[in-house]
């Protein structure tokens, strides 16, 4: 059984906590040891963490038999346009349909949210190839994809996909 909570500043935790469980599986054979850290305290301590909430990026916490085990976090971009951030779900949970229950809840999310047509997109390391067969499988299209600069020498190599809403 399955369900989720709407995360508050008081979830920071548990956000940080399914994050540390999932970050080093997830890119560990993708980027230095040096970079997976510099990135995880740049996206995920705690102040980077109240901070994107404070600005309206919204965490849903999917709990499965009662126990925080992924999330999703998405931002609105414009009137037709919202932007998936963050989705992670604990290695020990992944293979079991989860995944697509948080892409569905963040979908439903933005339909109840919007009128007319709207656009969701994400980005995913383009090195990742299960997250980007599972967007793929999602329903999400390669867009574009680019190597952003985020400091200390480091780029995220990411495609852009993206799922539209009609």
């Amino acid at each position: 059984m399955y369900s989720f909570t709407e995360a508050t500043i008081n979830d920071i935790n548990t956000i940080r906590k399914i994050a540390e469980e999932t970050w080093r599986d997830t890119y560990s054979e993708i980027l230095s040891n040096t970079q997976l850290e510099w990135m995880f305290e740049w996206m995920y301590s705690t102040d980077s963490l109240t901070s994107q909430i404070n600005e309206g990026q919204l965490f849903f916490i999917l709990h499965y038999n009662e126990s925080p085990c992924g999330y999703i976090s998405i931002q609105k971009e414009s009137k037709d346009r919202y932007h998936f951030q963050k989705i992670y779900l604990q290695p020990s949970m992944q293979g079991k349909g989860l995944g697509k229950i948080l892409i569905n809840k963040g979908i439903e999310y933005v339909k109840d949210n919007t009128t007319g047509g709207c656009r969701i997109v994400l980005n995913v390391n383009r090195f990742n190839a299960k997250a980007v067969g599972f967007y793929k499988n999602s329903g999400f299209n390669i867009i574009d994809s680019g190597d952003f600069d985020i400091g200390h020498g480091y780029y995220m190599t990411d495609y852009i996909m993206a799922y539209d809403l009609d």
